[in-house]
């Protein structure tokens, strides 16, 4: 995990990824066995207040995860979940006679966050993926509205949401927890499926944000140029954020813009940056469909005042309930890497548009003093 994504990967195991995801209709045919097969362990329980965290990458989003995670009864995956994904109690079956020890490896981002096999991730993304292909294009991806609703997808969400919980220890009220940059482009739709869902959406200041994700595409452009199965890697879980695979999602324009053709500059990633936080303000973006269930999370402010922060989380999460267990884990938070504007060379026009719409994200932001 320290080199690239799938680098602690013998070579039986990069075999049996590229076959789990060569033809993804064989883990959905592999799920429906699982739904007749385990039928009774699944049940029928209600997928209740999920919780979904998502952001442009580089915003906090694994730390508000690995906080959320330590409390008790929520269910999401691991990297113990790949490369079957989509049929999770077949795979957990299969694999616990062969499982590896949870040793702690610092991530491909190079940002000295630790994971082991038994830490949260993002892979939910797959299934999307697998049930709207035409969404993802060769150099794009579309985004969803709260209209794009499909019986079959929410069909398997829902059992599959039933199945993480089969596998999880047992709960009074086991909820959903996902981390998932992806959602970004869907949170009206997430609004639809789950009226009681909770989205947290963590920013951070737009030229430290930029400069992070200016940072990792870099990293990332090497990391497949010298391991191509690190990026198939990324493409198979549907991690298109930076690197050679770059996928933008296709927010709206703004007039007098254009997204820069250079992702290896820093004004590419400003406007993007743009681009999606004044979609999310948008009435298309989220305040006409979604806006009461999500929460914009100042990260810097979090960094700066954790316990306050926590509060004010916990109260959004289920009323403070939740509170005792958060408090315990303050210590992760820090304060996260600054970019000086001036050394990576952003347009004033640019930086000036971003500035006043991070003010308008600051206004919009949970508050906690």
């Amino acid at each position: 995990m320290s080199d690239a994504p799938g680098a602690n990967y013998s070579r039986i195991d990069r075999i049996l990824h590229r076959w789990a995801f060569a033809g993804i209709e064989i883990q959905k045919s592999l799920a429906d066995i699982e739904d007749r097969v385990y039928a009774a362990h699944i049940g029928m329980a209600p997928v209740t207040a999920p919780v979904f965290i998502t952001s442009l990458p580089r915003a906090g989003t694994t730390l508000l995860l690995d906080l959320v995670a330590k409390i008790p009864g929520f269910v999401t995956h691991t990297y113990r979940s790949m490369p079957f994904v989509m049929c999770p109690i077949l795979w957990d079956s299969i694999s616990r006679g062969f499982r590896r020890q949870a040793v702690e490896r610092e991530r491909a981002h190079g940002d000295g966050k630790t994971v082991s096999y038994d830490s949260p991730e993002a892979f939910e993304e797959i299934l999307w993926k697998a049930f709207w292909p035409g969404k993802y294009h060769s150099n794009h991806i579309d985004l969803w509205s709260a209209t794009d609703r499909d019986a079959e997808f929410e069909e398997f969400f829902f059992s599959h949401l039933r199945k993480l919980t089969a596998l999880a220890p047992p709960s009074a009220a086991p909820r959903y927890l996902s981390k998932n940059n992806g959602n970004i482009a869907r949170l009206p739709l997430l609004a639809s499926i789950f009226p009681d869902a909770v989205c947290f959406v963590p920013f951070r200041d737009p030229v430290d944000q930029a400069g992070s994700l200016l940072r990792q595409h870099r990293r990332f452009v090497k990391i497949h140029a010298d391991d191509a199965f690190a990026r198939h890697y990324m493409e198979d879980i549907g991690h298109f954020e930076f690197g050679a695979g770059l996928k933008p999602f296709a927010f709206p324009a703004l007039p007098g813009t254009a997204l820069g053709s250079d992702p290896q500059g820093g004004d590419y990633w400003l406007e993007y940056w743009i681009r999606c936080y004044t979609y999310l303000l948008s009435s298309g973006g989220l305040l006409s469909s979604a806006g009461a269930q999500v929460h914009f999370v100042d990260f810097d402010h979090m960094c700066e005042t954790p316990l306050p922060a926590i509060t004010a989380i916990a109260e959004r999460l289920d009323g403070g309930k939740s509170l005792a267990p958060l408090r315990a884990e303050a210590g992760i938070f820090h304060p996260a890497v600054h970019y000086a504007a001036a050394d990576i060379g952003f347009d004033a026009g640019l930086l000036e548009r971003a500035r006043a719409l991070h003010g308008q994200l600051m206004q919009r932001a949970i508050n906690f003093p």
